[in-house]
């Protein structure tokens, strides 16, 4: 093959439709932001799996104190320490998840993650206040949450206070990956 014939063979490649486009400088590939519907999903799975581990750890621990006869007294203290245990694994799962991987088990399951705007995880101080800040979302009967149903990123309540956005794509986004798109999600 010639050169001029490698050339023409280039040059057809790079106008046909399957060719990767370059953007121009400065911009950046339309973002989706992730919906109620796919968040609610991957929250459920998220409580689920913090539930059956919780669940698993509490039986155990019943069990334990049973069968070795540890008076009321002892069953109350442990069953009191058990529900502040619980709420600090439900802090420790979120935060962590998002600080370390940009997602949990159930954004990871619908294909999100979590992170500022400007493309970096969130973290762990911005998780704590994300984390904080949808549990206050939630208090309201989940009044928090209507924003995502409006907001042009459909960024809830928490979102907002944590400066975070949940777009779709696998966790851990390129460092300084900025977003600029105005995509919405597709579902509600």
């Amino acid at each position: 093959m010639t050169d001029a014939a490698i050339r023409a063979a280039q040059a057809a490649a790079a106008t046909s439709p399957e060719a990767p486009r370059e953007l121009p400088v400065g911009q950046s590939p339309a973002v989706e932001y992730v919906g109620l519907v796919s968040r609610t999903v991957a929250i459920a799975i998220d409580a689920a799996i913090i539930n059956v581990v919780a669940l698993v750890v509490g039986v155990a621990t019943a069990l334990i104190t049973d069968t070795l006869g540890f008076p009321q007294q002892v069953k109350d203290a442990v069953a009191i320490v058990g529900g502040f245990v619980y709420t600090g694994w439900a802090v420790l799962y979120f935060v962590t998840m998002w600080s370390v991987n940009a997602q949990t088990f159930g954004g990871r399951v619908m294909g999100f993650r979590v992170q500022h705007p400007d493309g970096k995880r969130p973290g762990v101080r911005r998780a704590l206040v994300r984390f904080g800040a949808m549990v206050l979302a939630a208090l309201p009967l989940g009044l928090g949450f209507v924003r995502v149903l409006f907001d042009d990123r459909r960024r809830g309540f928490h979102d907002r206070v944590a400066n975070t956005v949940v777009i779709v794509g696998p966790g851990d986004a390129p460092a300084g990956a900025r977003l600029t798109g105005r995509t919405s999600g597709q579902d509600a």
